[in-house]
């Protein structure tokens, strides 16, 4: 008996995914090491995020320059193995393995939205074995602005090619969720914006637009400061502050054959003040 039209029609979706799982796993199981790092593999930044969560638990505010969205998704690492003596590590393993997830979901949804299977191939080839994610793994914020990135570009390119207002929608919120994990998004929310409007006029309606890539991203963030204003009565972003930390911290690596026996960051830091 031969198969139906709709055994026919979900064949390759279910081939595609399974490949796409076992793309995963396979690079899963090389970059096991760095998915699983012992106390030693726990970066400076790392640690002050999942420090971060923890201070969520007791009642500290993260404003938007201090990457909301990371810390917050350690608070929920820390609810889980706070307990353990361990936590710490548990809590970074758990976040790079999550990272690692959303980083291929990302990657594996550009691919399909490219819509042609070399550039796919050659696209989903340079994530498997470019050494970006070992190298994205070592700081949950950069992991998590980049997958969400890629969602948005995904969602922006599904935009270009059906037309309708849903793709920009998500684009937007995805962007706004990646400005909420790294404030970095405030910049690619601007150039999502610019686009937008540079395509919807080609197809006759820029403000239309304008308001799918606006406002999902104005409701996420904009609501996160007023929220967050509201309960504290602080409305700064913080991103002074941290702009002048991570030139500090950059002043430690420019010059860090001065500082070879202690951590670059931290003298950087102390040099600088």
């Amino acid at each position: 008996m031969s198969p139906g039209p709709s055994a026919v029609r979900l064949r390759p979706i279910i081939l595609s995914a399974v490949a796409a799982v076992l793309l995963i796993a396979c690079s899963g199981l090389l970059l096991l090491d760095a998915l699983l790092p012992l106390l030693g593999g726990v970066g400076w930044d790392e640690s002050a995020y999942v420090h971060r969560g923890f201070l969520a638990t007791e009642g500290f505010e993260i404003r938007l320059a201090d990457s909301p969205l990371t810390g917050l998704a350690y608070s929920a690492g820390y609810l889980a193995f706070g307990s353990s003596p361990v936590w710490l590590v548990q809590s970074a393993r758990a976040g790079r393995v999550i990272s690692f997830v959303l980083l291929w979901a990302g990657a594996l949804l550009v691919a399909g939205a490219l819509r042609s299977q070399a550039r796919c191939a050659v696209f989903v080839a340079l994530v498997a074995f470019a050494p970006t994610l070992r190298v994205l793994l070592d700081n949950p914020a950069d992991a998590a602005f980049a997958a969400l990135s890629g969602f948005a570009l995904a969602f922006f390119l599904a935009f270009l090619q059906e037309g309708r207002a849903l793709p920009l929608v998500l684009a937007s919120a995805a962007t706004a969720l990646g400005a909420l994990a790294r404030p970095d998004g405030l910049v690619l929310a601007a150039v999502l914006f610019v686009l937008a409007i540079a395509f919807g006029r080609r197809r006759g309606n820029p403000l239309r637009a304008a308001a799918a890539a606006a406002l999902p991203f104005v409701a996420l963030v904009g609501g996160y400061v007023l929220l967050l204003g509201g309960l504290t009565g602080d409305y700064s972003l913080g991103l002074a502050q941290r702009t002048y930390t991570a030139f500090e911290q950059g002043y430690g690596i420019a010059f860090g054959e001065r500082f070879s026996k202690t951590n670059k960051y931290a003298a950087g830091i102390e040099e600088c003040r």
